[in-house]
């Protein structure tokens, strides 16, 4: 409601002031300190909602997208912590955000990584910029994460390791597992020597800026298997 309202608050203190005057040295019902914290509450929830909404898509995959969220909403919760109009309510916030997400899911770590703009280059960046945010040290997460994805590989290995020898590189193989109660289908595309670009097409939003810079490696580098979560 206040996003909407904020753009046209010169007209709507005209309204209140018209419909509901006040007497000669009484106060304004509506005045620009009202306006200045209407528009610093909305400067501070804004991102929550735009979180929601973007995770809260039915039809499109949103495990990769969550620890994107995860930093953003530490980095904003840190800007506004020392905050004087909002500290009080920002630093509860705080430890409740830490408290459910300072262990980050090993799902959404993989989803993360499996993401071709990020791979295991753009998660070392993304736990180095979590750490400093949060005040935690994930390097044995980081290595519970490689063992967790070795297992994978070791798994699909022996499942499909020999219709890959047999030369049926053009074909999907789909593998549908429940883990945690959620379900999620793993798409595995075997490619050799094919470069990664009409993958990136098919991400629908653009880089954070602490992976652009490895961007350019990836639009080039070639790989021999990929593992999309959708």
């Amino acid at each position: 409601m206040l996003k909407h309202l904020v753009p046209h608050k010169s007209s709507f203190s005209v309204f209140i002031q018209t419909h509901y005057p006040t007497g000669e040295g009484e106060p304004m019902l509506l005045t620009e300190s009202h306006w200045y914290v209407a528009e610093h509450i909305l400067s501070f929830f804004e991102l929550f909602y735009d979180s929601t909404v973007a995770l809260s898509v039915v039809y499109d995959p949103t495990s990769a997208l969550i620890l994107h969220h995860i930093i953003e909403i530490a980095a904003h919760l840190n800007n506004f912590e020392n905050d004087n109009l909002l500290r009080s309510v920002v630093v509860p916030m705080k430890n409740k955000f830490l408290k459910y997400w300072r262990d980050i899911p090993m799902l959404y770590s993989i989803a993360f990584i499996m993401d071709p703009r990020a791979k295991i280059r753009g998660f070392n960046k993304a736990l180095s910029l979590l750490s400093n945010l949060s005040g935690t040290n994930y390097s044995p997460y980081l290595t519970e994460v490689r063992a967790q994805l070795s297992t994978m590989f070791n798994k699909y290995d022996e499942k499909f390791g020999a219709v890959r020898t047999k030369g049926h590189h053009s074909q999907p193989v789909l593998v549908r597992k429940k883990v945690s109660g959620v379900r999620f289908m793993v798409l595995i595309l075997i490619l050799v020597q094919q470069p990664l670009d009409f993958v990136l097409v098919m991400l629908p939003t653009p880089p954070p800026l602490y992976l652009e810079e490895l961007l350019q490696v990836h639009c080039f580098k070639q790989q021999a298997l990929l593992l999309v979560l959708v």
